[in-house]
C-alpha cells in the first residue's frame, strides 16, 4: 500500500502530458520532485488550482518510489499573481526557478532543500511587492546563489586579508567576488553594510527601507555579476 505524504511546495515548472494531464516539478523543504497531476487541464479539475506558477501550495501525493509521484490533493496557500503583471519581474522569477531546478538535489529522506525552498519563497514575496525594487531583489538573489555554491562573500577583510577600512572604497576582485581597495570604487561603507545585512538574513522588503538602497543596488549588482562570471 502506497504512503500518502503531505508537504508545502512551490511549483518550479509544468509540462503538458497527454490530452488533460500535467507533469509538475515541485520544490519542497526536502528537495525537488516531480509529480503526475491527472486531469489537471480539465475545466473542472479540483487539482488545477493548487499547481499555479508563482504559488505556494500544500500538496498530497502517493509515494510510489517511482520517479514520478502521483498527486491526489492540492490546496493553494499563497499565490503571487502580481508578479505576472510586470514582465521584467516575471521573467526574472522564471529564470530563478530554472536556476534552482538545475542545482537543487532530488528529494531525500533527510532535509535537502529547505534553504532553497525558503529562499524561493522570499524571492516570490519580494517580487510581488512593488515597493521593493527589482535591482535590490537581483542583488539579494545573487548573494543567495553564491551561498548555495558555498562562496559566501568575505565582508570583513579584503583580498589581502586586511581589515576593511571605513573610509576606503572597494571593488570586487574579478573571478573571486572578494573585495579589493579601489579609489572611486562603488563599494563604500554603506554598500558593505547592506551586503552584511543580506548575509545576516535580512529580506529585500526590510532592506528596501534603507535610504538610497535601490540606486546603490544597481551598481552593486552589475559589479558583482561581472565579477562572479569571470
Amino acid at each position: 500500500m502506497y504512503k500518502q505524504i503531505t508537504t508545502p511546495a512551490i511549483i518550479l515548472s509544468r509540462t503538458n502530458f497527454n490530452e488533460v494531464d500535467r507533469i509538475v516539478n515541485f520544490l519542497g523543504p526536502k528537495g525537488q520532485f516531480s509529480c503526475m497531476v491527472k486531469g489537471a487541464r480539465k475545466p473542472k479539475s479540483k487539482l488545477a488550482g493548487g499547481i499555479e506558477l508563482f504559488s505556494v501550495s500544500q500538496i498530497t501525493y502517493l509515494d510510489t518510489n517511482a520517479e514520478l509521484k502521483r498527486i491526489v490533493q492540492t490546496k493553494l496557500l499563497e499565490h503571487y499573481g502580481g508578479i505576472a503583471k510586470n514582465l521584467e519581474r516575471m521573467l526574472f522569477g522564471y529564470e530563478c526557478m530554472r536556476q534552482l531546478k538545475r542545482i537543487v538535489p532530488e528529494m531525500a529522506d533527510e532535509d535537502g532543500g529547505d534553504e532553497y525552498y525558503l529562499s524561493l519563497k522570499i524571492l516570490l514575496e519580494s517580487l510581488e511587492r512593488e515597493n521593493v525594487g527589482l535591482n535590490l531583489i537581483k542583488l539579494w538573489w545573487q548573494t543567495k546563489t553564491l551561498e548555495f555554491a558555498g562562496q559566501n562573500l568575505e565582508l570583513h577583510k579584503d583580498a589581502e586579508l586586511k581589515k576593511l577600512f571605513e573610509g576606503q572604497n572597494y571593488s570586487f576582485m574579478m573571478g573571486t567576488a572578494r573585495l579589493t581597495p579601489k579609489d572611486g570604487g562603488v563599494i563604500n561603507s554603506t554598500a558593505i553594510k547592506i551586503l552584511r545585512l543580506m548575509a545576516e538574513g535580512r529580506k529585500p522588503a526590510e532592506l528596501a527601507k534603507l535610504k538610497g538602497v535601490e540606486q546603490l543596488s544597481v551598481a552593486l549588482y552589475k559589479e558583482l555579476e561581472a565579477a562572479v562570471r569571470e
